[in-house]
């Protein structure tokens, strides 16, 4: 998943034009009305694989490497105690269902596997509080700290619809 989403963001930015590029994003990311009313439901997943902005390689490359570091860091623990096919399952159909309520509650244009991240993030959240027990007091911390990370990541997002810049998009988390 990791290595898909570097390919993708790779692939945009070094083999292909600056129109091309901004195509992906117009016709890819996750948006109320496309999906909505024209039934363009295939934003809901290949939003997951964008990041970033068309035109801001640094937003794009930041945007993608806080993703995908927290998948990394996150999605092996999961996946090892989840196994590959159910790690994927919670991946896309999180992903999927933080598209949803995204399209569901926003009007713009919205990119990135925060979603999906989430998901796994919340997955990790959920093995940890069913085992708290015997798993003990290293559960008990990593609860703690895996709540204290999501705080803090829905306030940067609350922080950001403040400003007039780049807008993060809390119901994709939350919906994940």
């Amino acid at each position: 998943l990791i290595g898909f989403n570097v390919l993708v963001a790779l692939v945009t930015w070094l083999l292909v034009s600056e129109v091309q590029r901004f195509d992906f994003y117009i016709f890819g990311s996750n948006n109320h009305e496309a999906v909505l009313e024209f039934g363009e439901y295939h934003r809901l997943l290949t939003s997951l694989f964008l990041h970033g902005s068309p035109l801001d390689i640094r937003l794009t490359m930041i945007h993608l490497f806080f993703n995908m570091y927290a998948l990394w860091i996150i999605g092996q623990w999961v996946e090892s105690f989840f196994g590959h096919v159910r790690y994927l399952m919670v991946y896309f159909l999180g992903g999927f269902l933080g598209s949803l309520l995204s399209v569901a509650l926003t009007q713009g244009n919205s990119v990135g596997a925060s979603g999906a991240v989430f998901a796994v993030f919340g997955a990790q959240m959920v093995f940890l509080y069913k085992h708290r027990k015997l798993f003990g007091e290293m559960a008990r911390q990593q609860l703690r700290q895996l709540i204290i990370i999501g705080g803090i990541n829905f306030a940067i997002g609350i922080a950001s619809s403040f400003g007039d810049g780049v807008q993060i998009d809390n119901w994709g988390h939350l919906g994940g």
